[in-house]
């Protein structure tokens, strides 16, 4: 207890992990022990990655990269004035390793061990680094992690089986690697990057909302407007190639020495896999995959969101702009006396890969979702990362309009939690769950009232 609740929860969660680990299947076969476990996650994540080495990938992510560079136009001008980078103090670093923590990588370091290092040994891994940067290179170690499995507790079957696609890879880098490049990351010229190239939408990072932040103006906006939906990416890191990233950073204003070290580390990773207490001892080949776990993870979504983002929005209005026009040709020809359109209006967070809006119709609300899967499909042709709907209000609406009830298929939300977008336009589902009453808003968010 004197360790904080961290320690805690770490304690009860070893104490109530006693239950048999499920068994790992692929296409068919079972693993009969953690070793070909293993073995099939690695099989799993070769024929996952495998799209990248097709012909004329290589010129499609050349061409991805133009595309999402271009959203960046309109700040351009303001990211030239943040001048040449410089590295991170002794300062910062120092920081960083006194707040060292995680688990280690193949070389056996762990996160604590950094917290006790002497202020002459930090200095000196300074100018290590240093070295690094220059040359554009980092030692051959750096590039080798481990690469645990967690299971998705919502995969794992009645039979406890688990399928290799229903793992999540965790990429356990050196720590040296991770403090290093967090230093980076948190460091102040950073945030002053993200302020103007990542547009307040997306939230997570130094200088941003925190995902908590994020999800109670959505909320909000929610009770506002009426309707919501969400999408998100399956395979999400693993499908966001570091020759799209890294291009698309230098074209953004990044330090190439920066860059160049990137380009020599992410590429040629060596991935040993992990089940249980066994590591696979071949090395797993997945080629441009970015490792789930880096320090550099969270910017480069908000990056290729930042792009996404801006680009829905122009399309939203260039759709608007449309139908305005449509609406107007239609009003002449039939001198209809129908009043104008009521304007659409869009509210978006965006946390790591998951794209939250709230919309003042079901219409804008489905519309919003075809805008986000239009520009997945045509700027991540390359990464082949599919959108899948998430509890979209819209759906529930139009089956409750239909059938006087709302559905209760995976893909909608149950009458009770729809209600809440509902009731201000008078919807009330006829069937509400029996026992439940409106949630309310309290000064710090929303409660429940039953």
């Amino acid at each position: 207890m004197r360790s904080g609740i961290k320690e805690v929860s770490k304690w009860l969660k070893t104490k109530l992990s006693g239950a048999e680990s499920p068994t790992i299947t692929h296409k068919g076969k079972q693993a009969a022990n953690p070793m070909v476990a293993t073995e099939l996650i690695k099989e799993y994540w070769e024929e996952t990655c495998a799209f990248q080495r097709e012909p004329g990938a290589a010129e499609r992510r050349k061409e991805v990269v133009a595309t999402l560079t271009k959203e960046f136009k309109e700040v351009e001008a303001e990211l030239k004035t943040l001048g040449d980078w410089q590295e991170p103090t002794l300062e910062e670093l120092t920081k960083v390793c006194r707040h060292a923590d995680g688990s280690a990588g193949t070389d056996g370091w762990q996160g604590q061990e950094l917290k006790h290092l002497p202020a002459a040994a930090i200095q000196q891994f300074r100018a290590i680094t240093h070295g690094w940067l220059i040359a554009g290179k980092a030692p051959g170690p750096l590039k080798e992690v481990r690469q645990v499995n967690l299971q998705k507790p919502a995969k794992v079957t009645k039979e406890l089986t688990l399928e290799t696609s229903g793992t999540r890879p965790i990429c356990v880098e050196s720590v040296w690697w991770r403090v290093y490049m967090t230093t980076w990351a948190t460091s102040t010229l950073l945030a002053r990057w993200r302020q103007i190239a990542i547009p307040p939408e997306v939230v997570g990072g130094k200088g941003s909302l925190s995902a908590e932040e994020g999800a109670v103006e959505l909320f909000y906006a929610l009770d506002a407007l009426g309707y919501a939906g969400t999408l998100d990416y399956s395979v999400c890191y693993d499908m966001m190639p570091p020759d799209i990233t890294i291009p698309l950073w230098r074209n953004l204003g990044w330090k190439p020495e920066l860059c160049n070290l990137l380009e020599d580390v992410w590429p040629n990773m060596e991935r040993y896999v992990s089940w249980e207490q066994h590591t696979s001892p071949s090395v797993l080949d997945v080629g441009l995959a970015m490792a789930q776990g880096d320090p550099w993870g969270p910017m480069a979504l908000n990056t290729w969101m930042a792009a996404g983002i801006r680009a829905v929005a122009r399309k939203r209005k260039e759709d608007e702009q449309r139908e305005e026009e449509s609406q107007r040709q239609q009003q002449q020809q039939q001198r209809s006396r129908k009043g104008p359109r009521r304007p659409t209006k869009v509210s978006t967070v965006i946390y790591m890969d998951d794209k939250s809006w709230a919309a003042n119709s079901a219409k804008a609300n489905v519309a919003e979702a075809k805008r986000w899967q239009q520009w997945s499909q045509a700027r991540h042709s390359c990464a082949a990362s599919s959108e899948k709907k998430r509890r979209s209000t819209s759906n529930c609406w139009k089956q409750h309009r239909r059938k006087g009830c709302c559905g209760s298929s995976r893909r909608t939300l149950k009458c009770s939690e729809l209600s809440v977008s509902q009731q201000r336009a008078g919807e009330r589902c006829p069937k509400k769950r029996a026992g439940w009453r409106q949630p309310k808003r309290s000064a710090t968010g929303w409660r429940s009232s039953r």
